[in-house]
């Protein structure tokens, strides 16, 4: 067996797997709901913001996850960010 390196792809390849995903590990257990944020914020998916605004709100999510959440907001530059930080606030 010959160790045959595949090259680096582009990172739109992974993206449509992500989608696919996504939804299963933002609704899985705290430390697989931190990571399905994590990638949501790495492969630009802004449409997960409804999804990230509530898991930032959530009483029942992790504060790591919340925290989390509020990140990728801005890293994705949510608009639901400045809003959700004001009532956070309260």
């Amino acid at each position: 067996n010959e160790f045959r390196p595949i090259g680096q792809r582009p990172q739109s390849e992974a993206e449509p797997v992500v989608r696919k995903v996504l939804p299963g590990l933002l609704s899985g257990p705290n430390s697989v709901r931190e990571i399905g944020v994590r990638i949501a914020s790495k492969y630009g998916i802004t449409d997960v913001g409804p999804t990230l605004i509530a898991l930032a709100k959530s009483v029942e999510a992790a504060g790591e996850v919340r925290a989390e959440a509020v990140r990728a907001l801005s890293e994705l530059k949510d608009k639901g960010l400045a809003p959700l930080v004001d009532e956070l606030l309260k």
